[in-house]
């Protein structure tokens, strides 16, 4: 659960804390364009996706813009690897990826 604080500054932190969150599943297969994986989501307390892809081939997640396989600001996840590695920010930003037509890739939410 994301929680919003004001420190002894009074400027807001925000906390997450871990709980038993119900898991949205917003699971799909690739269209060979950019698609929203997930909409922004100022309550989200964490997510993970992963490439599913049985062609072999990476897919493109960003979560500050669209996803694009060649312009500079998504990230490269080859088949069978993991977003976000463990120790990135959390972020509440939309998320979007470009992954090859058919290929799958599983996102969970909570």
């Amino acid at each position: 659960m994301l929680l919003t604080a004001l420190d002894g500054n009074g400027v807001p932190q925000q906390i997450v804390v871990v709980g038993q969150e119900a898991l949205v599943d917003h699971s799909s297969t690739g269209t060979g364009a950019a698609v929203g994986a997930l909409g922004q989501n100022l309550t989200r307390s964490g997510y993970i996706i992963q490439n599913r892809s049985h062609t072999a081939q990476s897919m493109f997640v960003n979560d500050t813009g669209t996803a694009d396989p060649v312009a500079p600001g998504s990230f490269e996840v080859g088949p069978g690897q993991y977003f976000p590695p463990p120790g990135y920010p959390l972020t509440t930003n939309a998320i979007s990826i470009f992954a090859a037509n058919g290929d799958s890739y599983t996102v969970r939410e909570w």
